[in-house]
């Protein structure tokens, strides 16, 4: 085998790489939008059947969810796909589901309580004093 050769093979294995790296970055483009579909389905969830919001809108309307996170109406319902955007969704997620674990005996007792109303009155309490803890942290 001659040196050209060689270097021809290599140049040849590094184009076909390249390629394939152009193939993999247009995948994953492709499943961005459904990636980060599938994440805003579980905010709902967490926001409407595990904290107690009317709907998903009540996250960007209620004065009390709006600081919590720097999370916003235009990152939910934006159409543009990106890295940035999923990790967004994937860090409000982490911020619910910590919410939820944090207090999960209160959203419990709420969800079994005769007295929900007077329950969902203390979750409002308790998540407020948490929103100004982590403002003021």
């Amino acid at each position: 085998m001659t040196r050209y050769s060689r270097v021809e093979l290599i140049f040849n294995f590094i184009s076909q790489l390249h390629r394939e790296l152009e193939r993999l970055e247009e995948e994953k483009r492709k499943n961005l939008a459904h990636f980060i579909k599938q994440v805003r389905e579980e905010l709902c969830d967490l926001w409407v059947s595990k904290c107690f919001m009317t709907s998903a809108n009540a996250r960007f309307t209620e004065q009390v969810y709006l600081e919590v996170t720097p999370f916003v109406i235009a990152d939910f319902t934006s159409d543009l796909y990106t890295e940035e955007l999923l990790e967004k969704h994937e860090k409000e997620v982490e911020y619910w589901r910590s919410f939820v674990d944090r207090n999960q005996k209160i959203i419990d007792v709420v969800r079994t309580s005769a007295y929900s109303r007077a329950c969902l009155l203390w979750i409002s309490i308790v998540f407020t004093a948490n929103a100004y803890i982590k403002l003021v942290i």
